[in-house]
């Protein structure tokens, strides 16, 4: 069942934070579930494959900095939760927080009932607010898909605007290719 957990931060510590603090939420991750149970933060790190988790940027939610997690396997909660309730206090990139006294606000919902919520739309409007990858099988996969992007794969942005209707991409001269190279 998936869990998210929502951590609003203090306004005066959150302001020091760099706007991408990802990579050190991640290792805070790592921490937490450690403290709780070491082998399965192991277990965790060294699978391949997707995680069982998510860690999203630091944002501003109402005016406040927020930090999300998201649990997507249920035996994350009791190990994640006993790491959680013995920091009152962590060091992000050199920065001290102060966490909820009471701990994130916690939601659970089951997949049934998400998938029950869903709608029959096939198209969603994202907006990258910085580069983002997802990794799996030791290898960043990056979006937007720069194959999508410059049109590799057909009907790409760039290409459609330059007119390139060549089948393999983006055409040499200054032009980007499919691969992402000029």
């Amino acid at each position: 069942m998936p869990i998210r957990l929502t951590f609003p931060l203090r306004p005066e510590e959150a302001r020091a934070l760099p706007p991408y603090p990802g990579r050190a939420v991640h290792a805070l991750f790592y921490q937490w579930l450690a403290i709780g149970d070491y082998s399965l933060s192991t277990q965790v790190h060294d699978q391949d494959g997707a995680r069982p988790f998510t860690v999203s940027p630091i944002c501003t939610v109402n005016g406040q900095r927020t930090l999300y997690l998201a649990l997507l396997e249920d035996r994350l909660w009791p190990a994640l939760s006993a790491g959680i309730s013995v920091t009152p206090t962590i060091e992000l990139m050199g920065r001290p927080l102060t966490l909820p006294p009471s701990g994130p606000q916690v939601e659970q919902c089951s997949y049934t009932d998400l998938a029950a919520g869903g709608r029959a739309e096939t198209r969603i409007g994202v907006r990258f607010l910085s580069p983002t990858s997802f990794r799996s099988h030791e290898m960043h996969y990056p979006l937007p898909d720069p194959g999508l992007v410059y049109g590799a794969r057909g009907g790409g942005a760039v290409r459609a605007a330059h007119g390139d209707g060549g089948p393999g991409g983006g055409a040499q001269g200054g032009r980007v290719r499919g691969d992402g190279a000029v």
